[in-house]
């Protein structure tokens, strides 16, 4: 899902030269918290034979994971997402939030 999103902002996104490298750091910004966030989880407990405070443990692990990831993307996130226009940072409003499944 990362790739394709990525894909159609670097693709439909109409971004300038002065944008790419900006954009460039937080895709592999990206990446990278997102195979430490998948390695971390093979760390953990799955199998249901857990008990449940060692599911509550893995689960509390797996989303201390995720804060990661998100603390260390979000400045590359920041520094693209100030050099966009008005107009871009529209497209990238409502993808994000077309994104929100809570």
């Amino acid at each position: 899902m990362f790739d394709r999103m990525a894909d159609f902002i670097e693709n439909n996104l109409d971004l300038t030269a002065g944008q790419l490298p900006a954009w460039r750091h937080l895709v592999a910004d990206a990446k990278a918290a997102m195979a430490q966030t998948r390695e971390a989880r093979g760390d953990l407990p799955g199998r249901p034979s857990a008990s449940a405070p060692e599911q509550l443990a893995a689960l509390r692990e797996r989303m201390t994971a995720g804060l990661a990831a998100l603390d260390s993307v979000e400045p590359a996130f920041a520094a693209f997402y100030a050099l966009l226009d008005p107009q871009q940072r529209s497209r990238i409003d409502a993808a994000v939030v077309g994104s929100q499944r809570w």
